[in-house]
């Protein structure tokens, strides 16, 4: 009795309609892929640019929170044609890293054509001072104080101050505790 065990194909290559199938299925599989990977992409750079600026946001509230916190005079406001600058006395030293009491400026600068804004501290004419850049690209830029109006462009004594700026197309409020 034979027995006919021919279950293995003798054919040996794939027929058009077989590889028409295999090609249109790696395109889908691939096309998804791609359509993942771009979307992902996507999500990353709109989260990135929603973020803009908010480090240095955080950064900068802190430093000037700390600086009106301690202030132990009431500040200057000055305006120059660079953009308004306020000075001050405050026990938030920087340079000691300690409580002793130093003059604070914030203002702007313009250098080849940017605007930064710079924080200035020191004791007296004789010592030289820290400055530090804080900001690159500032746009706009002035403080208030709180009145039965809203918020004025100069320094009221015993109210909130404000510190307004434009930075990465926004524009940033400060608001720090009561002056003297």
């Amino acid at each position: 009795m034979a027995v006919n065990l021919s279950i293995i194909s003798t054919n040996k290559g794939l027929t058009l309609l077989e590889l028409l199938i295999a090609v249109a299925l790696s395109s889908l599989v691939l096309f998804g892929l791609y359509s993942a990977i771009s979307t992902a992409l996507n999500t990353d750079q709109i989260i990135q640019q929603s973020l803009l600026g908010i480090n240095e946001y955080t950064r900068l509230t802190e430093l000037f929170q700390k600086d009106i916190r301690t202030m132990v005079s009431v500040p200057v406001l000055k305006h120059s044609y660079e953009g308004p600058e306020i000075t001050f006395t405050t026990t938030h030293s920087l340079i000691y890293n300690s409580t002793r009491p130093v003059y604070v400026s914030y203002y702007i600068k313009e250098i080849n054509g940017k605007r930064y804004l710079f924080r200035k501290e020191w004791i007296d004419t004789e010592h030289t001072p820290l400055t530090i850049r804080l900001l690159e690209d500032v746009g706009s830029f002035s403080f208030y104080t709180r009145s039965d109006e809203g918020w004025i462009e100069k320094i009221v004594s015993g109210k909130p101050i404000k510190m307004s700026y434009g930075f990465k197309d926004r524009t940033w409020e400060i608001v720090a505790g009561r002056i003297l």
